[in-house]
């Protein structure tokens, strides 16, 4: 599948995540707050995974990652983005709040079977601050926390992301309301494909590969550093991963950022290292990267 053959490339939605970017409470308070903090609502249901979420090295990410979720108290359907019948008042999934520093993040995820979940940011929000506080500032650990109130149709996972040493932050002035809409409305497919040039027999996307923003103050490219025209493997589920830990590390600063490592095959053996090293840099040829005009 070419670019042209992706529908605009986008979906555009009523709702928007909004995203506080002011710096958090002052973290040694905060934690000791956690630390100290007992869960009220003996409604929640806690899972504290480390294998399946990650192991809590940097908790003070997770109480950035915290600060970014909204507070507002209304009650707004979650839906996944591009389902049968959903349509533009939703808040689209899949989405979450990264911490400054990319390695930790809080994302609201339908429960096994729901279509649709209705909560507020403010219930997302309090159920967030008691699974740090059970799982990473108790256990050192990633986790899920389920019957958050609302309909119940969500969850909230909290996890850590590897890669985040991926994200280069360059420049400055960025739009980030502009760059947040390719954020929201880009493809998840989790499905692994083929991204390279037109003259690889395996290409399914091909690249380079742009999605821009209505306003054309931001816009997002899939690129290759492989000049034999190979293609790499990766699915747009992890290139959203990526573009958003660009968009909360670098754009939420005001930065534009690249995320490098995005594909699947090292081409080690297939060309001199020293022309690698040269070229690249990088094992993996797939890079990101979000700017402004």
């Amino acid at each position: 599948m070419s670019s042209a053959d992706l529908p605009s490339n986008r979906l555009s939605f009523d709702v928007l995540p909004p995203i506080n970017f002011s710096n958090p409470s002052p973290p040694s308070q905060e934690l000791a707050a956690l630390l100290n903090a007992t869960v009220t609502d003996d409604d929640y249901n806690f899972s504290c995974d480390g294998s399946d979420f990650g192991r809590v090295d940097d908790i003070y990410d997770c109480l950035s990652a915290l600060e970014r979720v909204g507070r507002t108290r209304d009650r707004v359907p979650f839906a996944q983005r591009g389902a049968p019948g959903v349509g533009q008042s939703i808040f689209p999934l899949s989405w979450r709040w990264m911490g400054q520093r990319g390695t930790c993040y809080i994302e609201p995820v339908l429960r096994p079977g729901a279509q649709i979940g209705s909560n507020s940011l403010y219930k997302i929000r309090e159920a967030a601050s008691a699974l740090i506080t059970h799982c990473a500032a108790r256990q050192g650990q990633g986790g899920m926390v389920t019957n958050i109130g609302g309909d119940n149709n969500l969850a909230v996972t909290l996890g850590v992301y590897e890669p985040h040493g991926n994200v280069v932050c360059v420049g400055q002035k960025t739009f980030v309301a502009s760059c947040r809409e390719i954020v929201v409305g880009m493809p998840v497919s989790r499905q692994n494909q083929y991204f390279g040039s037109p003259k690889e027999p395996r290409m399914e996307v091909e690249v380079p590969h742009t999605i821009d923003s209505n306003d054309d103050k931001c816009s997002m490219k899939i690129l290759t550093a492989n000049r034999y025209g190979m293609s790499d493997m990766t699915s747009w589920y992890k290139a959203w991963e990526a573009a958003t830990a660009v968009f909360f590390m670098c754009i939420g600063a005001r930065r534009k950022g690249t995320f490098r490592g995005l594909g699947k095959t090292s081409y080690k053996c297939l060309i001199d290292e020293r022309l690698l090293t040269m070229y690249t840099g990088y094992n993996h040829e797939l890079f990101i990267t979000i700017a402004g005009p």
